[in-house]
């Protein structure tokens, strides 16, 4: 498979099988929280269409459809055999690093479709809205978003058990992540969305919808507690500036792991240090918070260092447990915990902030 370079355009290659034809054929990203995005088809020949979409979009985009115009906009449906059973679906994507969709298709039927809805105060069903839909044959295998659409329509809706049973078996579908995404909402609580967005393998957890589900239910609103200043001896705010990000940072003087997150948090320091404050707290005890003075002297640390001080309900309140931990705070004083391990975590961050 090759690998995708940043900003590379992605294709899909349609080849149509059978007496329908088009003038007019386009595809549509769907997104979250943002209008689709259109992407005019090139027509080779009769049967053969080619559309190029940026990299940028397929990162954020939940599913691409195919439409034509002809005049009206039709949808275009696939029909697959899968396991002895003919199943529909109209979705597809990019999985990973895909750069190249190839479909060949062959016209079945087209169905007149109508979407309607009975109004009790009206003692009838009326018609919100109806359409047309060229369906085709397709060999679903062509790609893994749409045969799993099809075998899962529901998926999102479904009970916990089942979903979390599906996820660990295919720890990284684009498909289950997706849906997990455009679905958090319903009747699913924090707990549980965590849970399952934890069955997902590390790469899909850090993809651009993984992080979006994260962010779903890893946030929380947090007061601007005072704390005792280590150099000053002063209290002051945990948040010293809120129209920047605050960067929490959980350490003591005896922690080895801690001290090896020192490169990386002076990394992060130098290169967003004009949108983003950290600040050290300590969980050192009192009789501890010299060493942890002489380590900030000796590593020449730049930014605050404030003390916990034995705090034991303002950690339990932070579900800080074992350290080095992180809680990134936003201007609208909603808070989450973060991780800062490698780059990857550190892109993650320069992402939440750049986004926002």
């Amino acid at each position: 498979m090759a690998a995708i370079c940043f900003g590379q355009d992605r294709k899909v290659e349609l080849e149509i099988i059978g007496a329908k034809t088009y003038n007019d054929l386009f595809i549509r990203s769907f997104q979250l929280n943002n209008n689709p995005f259109e992407f005019a088809g090139k027509k080779i020949n009769a049967t053969q269409w080619t559309f190029t979409i940026p990299d940028s979009i397929v990162k954020k985009s939940l599913y691409f459809e195919l439409k034509s115009r002809t005049p009206t906009e039709n949808r275009i449906g696939f029909l697959g055999v899968i396991q002895g059973d003919t199943l529909i679906g109209h979705y597809i994507n990019f999985e990973n690093e895909e750069v190249l969709i190839r479909l060949k298709i062959e016209y079945h039927h087209t169905n007149h479709e109508v979407n309607s809805q009975y109004i009790p105060s009206l003692k009838k069903t009326i018609t919100i809205q109806q359409w047309d839909t060229d369906y085709f044959s397709i060999d679903p295998n062509l790609n893994n978003y749409l045969i799993e659409s099809m075998i899962d329509p529901s998926f999102g809706f479904e009970g916990y058990n089942d979903m979390q049973a599906k996820i660990k078996k295919n720890p990284n579908s684009l498909y289950y992540l997706t849906r997990l995404a455009m679905t958090t909402h319903y009747n699913k609580s924090k707990e549980d969305i965590a849970q399952l967005y934890y069955l997902f393998s590390n790469k899909m957890q850090h993809s651009y919808y993984g992080q979006i589900i994260y962010n779903n239910f890893s946030t929380f609103k947090i007061a601007n507690v005072s704390l005792i200043n280590c150099d000053t001896k002063m209290e002051e705010k945990i948040v010293e500036d809120p129209d920047k990000y605050t960067l929490l940072i959980f350490s003591a003087s005896w922690c080895a792991p801690c001290r090896k997150k020192i490169p990386i948090l002076k990394k992060i320091h130098k290169e967003m240090s004009k949108v983003l404050n950290m600040v050290y707290i300590t969980i050192d005890d009192e009789k501890m918070l010299s060493q942890w003075e002489k380590l900030m002297h000796k590593e020449n640390i730049p930014w605050r260092s404030l003390s916990l001080n034995n705090n034991k309900e303002l950690q339990d309140s932070w579900d800080i447990g074992a350290i080095p931990d992180y809680i990134l705070i936003n201007p609208d004083w909603e808070a989450r915990k973060i991780n800062l391990s490698d780059e990857n975590d550190i892109n993650t961050l320069h992402s939440i902030i750049q986004k926002n």
